[in-house]
């Protein structure tokens, strides 16, 4: 797909820029930045099918493209309009791959000097590399010079392999990047079932060699899972380093590790919550505590966030919300202490988030709303609604109805949308939000990109002052 191709619609309004970028939207992720920056980056993981992740067929092998996005404030604004303007800044493609994860490194992989925007580590069905991204692309003095339909192909700076002699096939389905000081340590998840650990710092060790001018590791650590399709990875950290690993398959099975011993992780918590099927899991650093989202495909009308506390000092695990449709991806703002949701049906949920460490103060909310983003599918042929809806039918006879931001005091939380509008599971399949993402960068901590099934990729700008009231 040439970028001269994708349908840019731009729509910005008071608290949201939003615009179609031509594919499913898989995953996002915001490049870390210095303080002193003042222009962010936005990365993006596209999907070339809708709903392609539920067929039971073998993958075509096509080239993947990731996109980066450019995002700076307008001097001028426009009233009620949120002045932020978007660009194409290049893209990355990856020639007969499928990239399953993305995740950058926490902090230090800006130099301006050398021209490197980040170091960006992907997931793939070939396995897993460590690439640097560049600020300006080579031949530009300027970054007003970058082409807006340009399109890269980068060597890995590393790469990281199971066995160099018999290369294993086994595509790498989830990877995580240690937030803890040195970032030493990487962790990946694979459609086999295996778990392995990466110290990117051990360049003198027996696990790092160079072969044909590439630099290769191996991993520290590896072990089974005991499910295939490892599809949840976090890290959480304290003063010493990498404490605790979450691992996740979609159904059955969540274990906390104790990985202070990386060679020999301990199993924690298992089995805590079992028989349900995952919908995002995000560990906030301010606490122990693990949020789970849980989807109603086990049981009707049970969509919620469960809070896991690993320590198990004040409790196990708790309820921490009660969400209308299945969550899809969840992300925690330190800044802000506030917790973001996307869902099935389109909904964009800010709840605020104290405590979550202490049981008695889970669902004890010290404002009188939460805020809600709401998207309702419309249908616009004329006809009788079909029964079955596949991704053609939803492109040429669906609309979108996005509405603003709303505050929805928590006594009406289960009755702000019109139960009767339920989209059946083939459309929720279609309207879901994917992914969500909060900006932890100084300049930009009030926004949060949202990447759909549709195609549509959503900047919101969120400030609790102006939504959250106080109780």
């Amino acid at each position: 797909m040439l970028f001269n191709q994708l349908i840019n619609i731009l729509l910005p309004t008071a608290d949201e820029y939003i615009c179609y970028v031509g594919g499913a939207v898989k995953e996002l992720a915001w490049v870390p930045l210095p303080p002193t920056v003042d222009t962010q980056y936005l990365l993006c993981s596209q999907r070339n099918r809708m709903n392609s992740f539920a067929r039971h067929s073998k993958d075509k092998q096509e080239d993947a493209l990731l996109l980066v996005f450019e995002c700076k404030m307008s001097p001028a604004g426009v009233d009620n309009i949120w002045p932020l303007q978007m660009r194409l800044h290049y893209g990355i493609s990856l020639a007969q791959d499928s990239v399953h994860s993305i995740a950058l490194m926490p902090s230090g992989g800006y130099d301006e000097s050398t021209n490197r925007l980040g170091l960006l580590a992907v997931a793939s069905s070939s396995g897993t590399a460590i690439f640097a991204l560049p600020l300006h692309l080579a031949g530009c003095e300027k970054a007003g010079k970058i082409k807006p339909d340009a399109v890269i192909a980068l060597e890995p700076l590393l790469t990281l392999t199971l066995d160099i002699e018999n290369p294993v096939k086994d595509p790498c389905t989830k990877i995580c990047w240690s937030e803890s000081s040195g970032h030493n340590l990487l962790v990946s998840g694979y459609a086999s079932g295996n778990v392995a650990f990466w110290d990117i710092s051990d360049e003198q060790g027996l696990n790092c060699f160079e072969r044909n001018n590439r630099r290769h590791f191996l991993p520290a650590n590896i072990f089974y899972f005991g499910e295939r399709n490892i599809n949840y990875l976090e890290l959480h950290y304290d003063t010493n380093g990498p404490r605790w690993l979450a691992v996740g398959a979609l159904v059955r099975k969540l274990w906390i590790y104790d990985i202070s011993n990386w060679s020999q992780p301990l199993p924690i918590v298992g089995d805590t919550i079992q028989n349900l099927f995952l919908g995002g899991v995000n560990w906030p650093p301010l606490w122990d505590s693990l949020v789970v989202g849980a989807t109603e495909l086990y049981k009707y009308q049970y969509p919620r966030l469960i809070t896991l506390n690993p320590s198990g000092i004040n409790f196990d695990h708790g309820p921490l919300d009660a969400l209308l449709s299945s969550p899809r991806a969840v992300h925690f703002n330190w800044d802000q202490v506030a917790l973001v949701t996307v869902t099935d049906n389109g909904d964009i949920t800010f709840i605020q988030s104290n405590q979550l460490n202490m049981e008695s103060q889970l669902q004890k909310r010290t404002t009188k709303c939460r805020t809600v983003c709401a998207t309702e599918a419309c249908y616009l042929n004329g006809t009788s609604e079909p029964d079955s809806v596949s991704p053609d039918v939803f492109r040429r006879d669906y609309g979108l109805l996005l509405k603003p931001l709303t505050n929805v005091p928590h006594a009406k939380n289960t009755t702000y949308r019109n139960s009767r509008i339920q989209s059946g599971f083939e459309l929720l399949s279609l309207t879901r939000l994917n992914c969500v993402r909060w900006n932890w960068n100084q300049c930009a901590r009030n926004w949060i990109a949202v990447g759909a099934e549709h195609g549509l990729l959503r900047i919101v700008n969120f400030d609790r002052t102006k939504h959250f009231t106080i109780i």
